[in-house]
């Protein structure tokens, strides 16, 4: 049985299957955060703005493709030059409107809470590239 998610059948489906891909990582992360407790907890997906769910898209299908995967000081590195970009700027609350963010700052300076954030975020992306050879194993 072929999987509609892994079917190449043009740009626009695999678009859709990215889109869709990251909103189910981004949401997984977003919910053990809140689980967690951890201190910020991000708005859910269809809450975020164009711009954040592009960058985010087009970062989960570079790391889709990349091995070995980077380190969470890595990835928090990769994360805030995508907020740079997006004109956010370190503050001390978690602000959508004003656009600052108090994790904005090197990866050692954060809270473990928010350092972990990042290690699980990565570790869903390996979960879904693990799904994925599963899923294209012939049988």
């Amino acid at each position: 049985r072929h999987h509609r998610l892994y079917a190449a059948h043009g740009a626009d489906v695999m678009a859709d299957w990215l889109v869709n891909l990251t909103e189910w990582i981004y949401e997984a992360a977003r919910l053990e955060a809140a689980w967690a407790k951890c201190p910020i907890v991000p708005e859910p997906w269809d809450q975020r703005d164009e711009a954040f769910r592009r960058q985010m898209t087009d970062y989960v299908n570079r790391l889709l493709s990349t091995e070995p995967m980077p380190t969470p000081e890595e990835a928090h590195q990769s994360w805030m030059e995508a907020y740079f970009k997006m004109a956010w700027i370190a503050g001390p609350a978690y602000d959508a409107i004003t656009k600052t963010h108090p994790d904005l700052v090197p990866f050692m300076e954060l809270p473990m809470a928010e350092r972990k954030k990042d290690e699980i975020f990565l570790l869903l992306v390996q979960t879904v590239k693990q799904i994925r050879v599963i899923r294209e194993r012939t049988p």
